[in-house]
C-alpha cells in the first residue's frame, strides 16, 4: 500500500484547513470592525434623532402658540382704533394725507404674523422629513449589524467545521507518517 499518497493527502487536507481556518478568523476581525462601526453609526443616528426631535417638539410648541398671538393682536387692535381716531382727528386739522393706523397696522401685522407661522410650518415639515431620514438610516444600520452578527455566527460555525478536519488530518498525518516508517 501507498501510505505516502495517504500522507500526503492528509497534509493537503491539514493545510487546506489551516487556510480556510485563518481565511475565517481574518473575515470574523474584518466583520467585528464593521459591527463596530455601525454601532458608531446607530449611535450617532439616535443622537441625532434624539436632537432634531426635540427641535420639532419646541417648534410644535411654538406653532401652537399661533392663536394665543392673534388674539393679542386683536386685543391690541381695539387700542389702535382708538389711536387711529386721535389721529385722524390730528391730521384733519394740519394739510398732511390720512392714513388709516388700523389698516396698516392690521394688514401689515396679520402678514407678519402668518409669514412667521408659516416659515414655522416649513421648518417643522423640514424637520419631519430630517427625523424620517435619520430613522432610515438607522433601520439600515441595524439590519446590516444584524447581518455582519449572523456572518460571524457562521464564520465561527465554520472555524469550528475546519478545527475538526485540521485535527482529523493531523491524526491521519500521525498514522501514515507510522505506517510508512514500519514500511521501512
Amino acid at each position: 500500500m501507498d501510505y505516502e499518497y495517504y500522507y500526503n493527502n492528509a497534509k493537503n487536507r491539514y493545510y487546506d484547513a489551516c487556510s480556510e481556518i485563518n481565511s475565517k478568523e481574518n473575515r470574523i476581525s474584518e466583520l467585528r470592525n464593521e459591527k463596530k462601526r455601525l454601532i458608531n453609526d446607530i449611535n450617532g443616528y439616535s443622537a441625532e434623532i434624539t436632537k432634531y426631535t426635540a427641535a420639532l417638539d419646541a417648534l410644535e410648541k411654538a406653532v401652537k402658540t399661533r392663536d394665543d398671538v392673534v388674539r393679542s393682536c386683536d386685543k391690541s387692535q381695539s387700542s389702535i382704533e382708538e389711536a387711529n381716531v386721535n389721529f385722524s382727528g390730528m391730521v384733519a386739522s394740519s394739510n398732511v394725507t390720512a392714513k388709516n393706523l388700523s389698516d396698516v397696522y392690521k394688514t401689515d401685522t396679520r402678514n407678519k404674523i402668518n409669514g412667521v407661522y408659516e416659515q414655522l410650518n416649513l421648518k417643522k415639515s423640514s424637520l419631519n422629513t430630517k427625523i424620517a431620514e435619520l430613522k432610515r438610516q438607522k433601520s439600515d444600520s441595524e439590519t446590516a449589524l444584524s447581518l455582519r452578527e449572523s456572518e460571524i455566527r457562521n464564520a465561527n460555525s465554520d472555524i469550528g467545521y475546519w478545527e475538526s478536519v485540521k485535527h482529523n488530518s493531523s491524526i491521519d498525518m500521525e498514522y501514515y507518517k507510522k505506517k510508512m516508517e514500519e514500511d521501512t
